[in-house]
């Protein structure tokens, strides 16, 4: 079934790419499906073996679902400089290290950058993302650290934030 989450999200003449992880069906293939028409390739980079040993640091993948959406209920767009903290997701053992995300910024006014890390820690020098101030939505698939908290994404761009979770790692 097709999740209600996205992976990439396009403006109309752009070239636009982004780097996720998916899982595959009971067949080995994946569906794709686009609200727009488009042209498309898909390069693959690499894939995940179950181990029937080690689970130490290893990914574990869930169906996409949607941890944060800060559009809902009508709420204003983050300014420069705010963030916003994800609780550990319910499904998620306590003992995870990180989080399989995609982040989407969606009309970011300015040009920044988005960050993330642990709850209740430090946040890098380094981003995932760089809104370039025109607005339109701009995804990218990353792995953050969580704490017992959950993980924070901020902002230099401000605007809205999508996250959807495709996986976890733990111990």
């Amino acid at each position: 079934a097709r999740p209600g989450t996205s992976t990439l999200n396009l403006t109309a003449g752009a070239t636009t790419s982004n780097s996720t992880i998916v899982p595959v069906g009971d067949g080995g293939a994946i569906d794709l499906y686009f609200s727009v028409a488009t042209q498309l390739a898909v390069d693959i980079t690499g894939g995940f073996t179950a181990a029937d040993t080690a689970t130490a640091g290893r990914f574990h993948p869930t169906a996409p679902a949607r941890l944060r959406d800060t559009r809902d209920g009508g709420s204003a767009p983050l300014g420069l400089g705010e963030s916003i903290t994800v609780p550990l997701p319910g499904d998620v053992p306590a003992d995870a290290i990180a989080l399989a995300v995609n982040v989407t910024s969606v009309k970011a006014a300015h040009s920044g950058f988005l960050t993330g890390y642990a709850a209740g820690s430090e946040p890098p020098t380094t981003s995932f993302m760089n809104p370039d101030g025109s607005g339109a939505a701009r995804a990218a698939s990353t792995i953050l650290p969580i704490s017992a908290d959950g993980l924070t994404i901020s902002t230099t761009a401000g605007g809205h934030i999508v996250v959807d979770l495709v996986g976890s790692y733990f111990y």
